[in-house]
């Protein structure tokens, strides 16, 4: 819980409002933090695909041998 500046009763109206906006606050850092998580994520997930993408175009296919004669 924030705490209220000093000065402010904690039962009192403005310390009320100070807590709501602050929760308001943290809430809204909170959501761009969440964005910016996905978007981290969603990177990473990129960067691990087009890795494997490499790695298969590199290596080179292995010849196929006839299992029957």
């Amino acid at each position: 819980m924030p705490i209220p500046p000093p000065g402010v009763r904690p039962s009192s109206p403005a310390c009320r409002l100070f807590r709501e906006e602050a929760y308001q606050a943290m809430r809204l850092q909170l959501r761009e933090m969440r964005h910016q998580l996905r978007d981290y994520n969603e990177q990473k997930r990129q960067q691990i695909e087009k890795m494997k993408k490499e790695m298969l175009s590199a290596t080179p296919a292995p010849d196929r041998l006839a299992h029957s004669a």
